[in-house]
């Protein structure tokens, strides 16, 4: 880390120099994210002036790791989606339980996802899985080039380290492919990429730009809602466009919020009438229930050891709130009292991802306030889990013409095709108590040193 610290001060120091004073040259970077259309809701994805930086090594390690992590997560959702008893410990809704526990006609238990990892002092901790919204992954490379052609990078780099884009968004278009040819397909598919539309607003610039993304591998891909689907003669399609393949961009309980079973592309699927990336077996991934399966030695002592001892590293320690006894590290506890009595090392989070109810860290919180966050909790749909503190570092921020340098949170984001790592993103959000939206993301680039 010392190595990195190192550059990052090196890269901050320039901001003096005469050149970089004068920030004409991020007025044009930003103009560039937007003649990128690297925007969404109107705003910069990135408004800052510096990448995330991750030393080889790191890379290494995290390629590594998460690709374990992502085997292991292969080998236990049978084991999931084979039991009622595990499938309730999810909270998830009836139907999207049914749904769940239709054979995708794929092996993985995602084509494409990212995690969230926290990298601190050679280890790999996962926060998250987010299978099907894949935040960041079309802008990843776009971000990269930009910032790669920055002067000031230049100046960065010259005489004292290489930089290099980590990853190529290129391997989404193979690893859906791949997952074409398990399914049983034959000829160049016809893909939709399946997200719900806002009121008044269009496509998602990320979904145009995906569907951008497989036009250059030579596909022919549109951005779809679920409203614009029928299901005809085992087909499903929009006007006169045929669907082989569903991208989905939208989790079941938003599709189940607004139609019923009946939906066409859920009949189509259980037919398995259309290829979908992710399957609805991914969905088990947006409660962090999961976590208190994957963390779960009654359940992981089922899997190859590799694969327990990756969980045991990398998951953290996660219990759905009740008034109930449990395990932690080989001892039993009642689950409120251990709860209420080692605030400083654990978090209440909402059960799902989606969820607007607040986050309570232990280390942030007074007592008082931790025991009405465990009331809440008890009363909720809530988990608990072991809280392991954000990496921090001081991003300089370029917004209505003014620089300031913040301290942010970074959670880095591998990207996971087919059980492999091509990429990652950083996501930023600030350093300071009650904030989990995210301000930024940041390309990660790779720093080695001449």
């Amino acid at each position: 880390m010392a190595q990195l610290d190192e550059a990052v001060a090196r890269y901050h120091k320039l901001f003096e120099s005469q050149g970089a004073r004068d920030l004409g040259w991020a007025e044009a970077l930003q103009e560039r994210m937007r003649e990128a259309r690297l925007v969404e809701s109107g705003r910069l994805v990135a408004p800052i002036l510096r990448p995330h930086f991750l030393a080889k090594h790191q890379q290494t390690t995290l390629i590594r790791a998460v690709e374990t992590f992502s085997a292991a997560l292969d080998e236990i959702e049978p084991i999931i989606t084979g039991s009622p008893a595990l499938m309730s410990r999810l909270q998830m809704l009836p139907a999207e339980k049914l749904l769940a526990q239709i054979p995708s006609g794929q092996s993985r238990f995602s084509i494409t996802s990212v995690m969230d990892a926290h990298l601190t002092n050679g280890s790999v901790r996962i926060g998250g899985i987010r299978p099907n919204m894949l935040p960041a992954v079309a802008y990843s490379g776009a971000l990269s080039d930009l910032f790669l052609d920055l002067p000031i990078l230049k100046e960065f780099r010259r005489g004292h380290y290489r930089i290099s884009k980590m990853g190529n968004p290129k391997q989404l278009l193979l690893a859906v492919l791949k997952a074409w040819k398990e399914f049983g397909g034959k000829t160049a598919p016809r893909i939709a990429i399946l997200e719900l539309k806002q009121q008044f607003s269009g496509e998602s610039t990320e979904s145009l730009l995906l569907a951008e993304l497989f036009a250059r591998g030579g596909l022919c891909a549109r951005v779809l809602s679920p409203d614009q689907l029928e299901y005809q003669n085992r087909t499903l399609h929009s006007g006169d466009f045929d669907i082989d393949i569903v991208f989905r961009r939208t989790s079941a309980q938003q599709l189940l919020v607004r139609h019923d079973l009946s939906h066409p592309l859920l009949e189509a699927y259980r037919d398995r009438a259309v290829c979908m990336v992710n399957g609805f077996r991914s969905e088990l991934a947006h409660r962090l229930a999961f976590f208190e399966l994957l963390t779960d030695e009654a359940i992981t002592t089922k899997l190859a050891a590799v694969h327990r001892k990756v969980l045991s590293q990398m998951a953290p320690w996660t219990r759905v709130m009740a008034h109930v006894k449990t395990r932690y590290r080989g001892t039993t506890i009642d689950l409120p009292d251990f709860v209420l009595n080692n605030r400083e090392r654990l978090a209440l989070r909402p059960n799902e991802h989606s969820s607007e109810e607040p986050t309570f860290v232990g280390l942030e919180t007074d007592r008082r306030q931790w025991g009405r966050a465990l009331q809440l909790a008890l009363q909720s749909r809530y988990v608990v889990q072991e809280y392991s503190p954000a990496l921090t570092g001081i991003f300089p921020i370029y917004q209505y013409g003014d620089l300031q340098m913040r301290e942010m949170q970074i959670s880095v984001h591998p990207h996971v095709f087919a059980g492999e790592v091509h990429g990652a993103s950083a996501v930023l959000r600030p350093a300071s108590n009650g904030v989990t939206s995210p301000l930024a993301i940041a390309p990660v680039l790779l720093l080695e040193k001449i």
